[in-house]
């Protein structure tokens, strides 16, 4: 019997419940120095060649893109779903020396799904979701953009434009965000979502 890739452990990002991961906390006040993340892993927007040293998985998808009231009125007169677009999607685990005013070479492992328009060297990324030990894949039971499509997943994870830790190299997440994206057939979703799940659970249990 073929294996059911929507039994996983992360269904629904709102059914699910944990303690805080390791090296990980939420944006709040802090009067020691902090680091710039982006001193670790290459500045976005980033080249595709510039982590070929990194990446775990790659692979095209369609990334859903919440349309504007204008542009989903333009849609429904064509008749086409724009909200839908062609991009190369990325992760990579990146593995870097941490050190700060109260912490000295203290390694630190940071996950990034990074979104390319095309899968040439060259290419740059347009956007970047961080996956840390709180991030969750699942497969999406009911979404009206849907429309029928197959393979769909959903990522949550938080924004990673700008990554800072702070001086004991804890990560400070800003801006929840979840990514849904079609994957080119159902073996490539069952390998997005081992994955992605992974790099979860090793970010939960290090």
């Amino acid at each position: 019997m073929q294996e059911d890739p929507r039994i996983i452990d992360f269904r629904s990002h709102k059914e699910s419940s944990f303690s805080t991961p390791p090296n990980v906390r939420y944006d709040q006040s802090d009067h020691d120095s902090i680091h710039n993340i982006e001193d670790l892993v290459p500045s976005f927007p980033c080249s595709l060649s510039a982590l070929s040293s990194y990446i775990v998985t790659s692979s095209a998808v369609s990334k859903y893109v919440a349309p504007t009231p204008l542009s989903a009125l333009l849609s429904a007169l064509r008749g086409s779903p724009r909200a839908w677009k062609s991009r190369h999607l990325v992760l990579t685990s990146i593995v870097s020396t941490f050190s700060s005013r109260r912490t000295k070479s203290l390694p630190v492992k940071t996950n990034i799904l990074h979104l390319f328009k095309g899968s040439f060297p060259d290419d740059r990324e347009v956007d970047r979701l961080l996956i840390t030990g709180f991030s969750q894949v699942f497969v999406p039971d009911d979404h009206p953009d849907i429309a029928g499509r197959q393979c769909v997943l959903k990522a949550v994870g938080h924004s990673a434009k700008g990554l800072r830790r702070d001086s004991s190299g804890s990560l400070i997440l800003k801006g929840e965000m979840t990514w849904m994206f079609q994957c080119p057939d159902s073996s490539a979703m069952k390998e997005w979502l081992l994955s992605i799940r992974n790099v979860v659970l090793n970010d939960r249990c290090p």
